[in-house]
């Protein structure tokens, strides 16, 4: 997607256990570090097409990460961001 604005389908991949391929164009990938990324294409699709090892580390990866997220964080987060700005 390039219209999501928090990656909700992407969290919900993660959170799964999936490896997420991203768009050069979503918002969401400082949260993503373990997601591959279109910027090497076609590399990461060959990746994952090609490599069984690969979409299981990446997964596991992704599941750790999405463990992380809450909506207590997200409202942390935000929270912080209004602070600095004040």
């Amino acid at each position: 997607s390039t219209l999501e604005g928090f990656g909700l389908p992407v969290l919900e991949a993660m959170a799964s256990g999936l490896p997420c391929l991203l768009s050069e164009a979503c918002d969401f990938r400082e949260w993503t570090s373990y997601a591959l990324s279109l910027s090497h294409w076609p590399i990461p699709l060959r990746a994952l097409l090609g490599g069984e090892k690969m979409r299981e580390r990446l997964g596991q990866q992704n599941r750790s990460v999405a463990e992380r997220m809450s909506w207590d964080r997200c409202v942390e987060d935000t929270v912080k961001v209004y602070e600095e700005a004040l």
